[in-house]
């Protein structure tokens, strides 16, 4: 396991939002586990910057084109989500 900075906290500390040798790594690997890598810190950054290492960029990269994220499905939320909740329940 390894742990690399990705995101606003990346480039303020390093000047790039994800290293070269990061990203040239993820084709290497077999998961990549994301924290939050945004928010209004990342509205600073150059836009050259944040393409660079974007989370469509990093897909590509890897060759892999899905974005899971575990959910908790309320059944009082059922008519406001796109999510079918007997999905989840069968699960």
């Amino acid at each position: 396991m390894r742990h690399e900075l990705c995101g606003a906290v990346a480039y303020h500390t390093r000047g790039a939002v994800i290293a070269d040798k990061a990203f040239a790594d993820l084709a290497e690997v077999d998961v990549v586990l994301f924290g939050a890598t945004g928010g209004s810190e990342f509205d600073e950054i150059p836009p050259e910057a944040r393409r660079k290492g974007n989370l469509l960029r990093i897909c590509q990269h890897m060759a892999v084109f899905a974005n899971l994220r575990p959910v908790i499905g309320y059944d009082e939320l059922a008519g406001a989500v796109p999510l079918e909740l007997r999905r989840l329940h069968d699960a």
